[in-house]
């Protein structure tokens, strides 16, 4: 007999219910209480990356966004017994979704300058983050929700242009953004620029 949680004939893999892009399913595949090997027999997509890891464990590592439709999976013992997995999309996974980031309005106070930020997806507010904080040059860095505030704390001899990178966590878009100081006092917006 082979089975998973109990279940002898189709297996169901929710992934709306289990979102995880990695799944571990205990297999039971004996005969007369003995263990009975048992090997992966099929795998319905590309997307779907499948492996034993044990004697009883079947690991299944995928993208939500990337399987669109059920993926089947067959487990198949020395017996010629078999059990069918079924995994169903994530719907969150895989909907459309629309992203938006840019900068908005900016304010300069001396030697810092505050940005807007507008990060979402589908008009829901998306997580972004500072990949790069302007190095060689440092900065007290205020991130909040929708604004950032950068305040030079570097003393300049010369004057400097910075480069500052946002990046929006899931969809990977960036901003780059390049400060000029004149001097340790003072802060303008050099360029800004967006890249996938």
């Amino acid at each position: 007999m082979i089975s998973i949680n109990g279940v002898t004939d189709k297996y169901i893999l929710d992934l709306n219910e289990y979102p995880n892009e990695h799944n571990e399913l205990v297999i039971d595949s004996n005969y007369n209480g003995f263990p009975s090997t048992w090997a992966i027999d099929y795998v319905s997509s590309l997307v779907m990356n499948t492996y034993k890891t044990n004697d009883s464990t079947l690991n299944i590592d995928l993208s939500l966004s990337e399987l669109k439709e059920d993926g089947i999976i067959i487990i198949r013992n020395i017996r010629e017994e078999y059990i069918i997995i079924v995994v169903k999309p994530n719907i969150e996974g895989i909907r459309e979704k629309n992203y938006k980031f840019k900068l908005g309005k900016s304010t300069i106070s001396g030697n810092s300058i505050t940005f807007n930020v507008i990060s979402s997806e589908n008009g829901s507010y998306e997580p972004w983050s500072v990949e790069y904080d302007g190095a060689p040059l440092s900065y007290a860095i205020d991130k909040k929700k929708t604004k950032i505030t950068f305040t030079l704390e570097s003393k300049l001899l010369i004057e400097y242009i910075s480069t500052i990178i946002l990046n929006q966590d899931n969809s990977g878009e960036k901003i780059k953004i390049k400060l000029k100081h004149s001097d340790s006092d003072s802060v303008e917006l050099y360029e800004t620029e967006k890249t996938d």
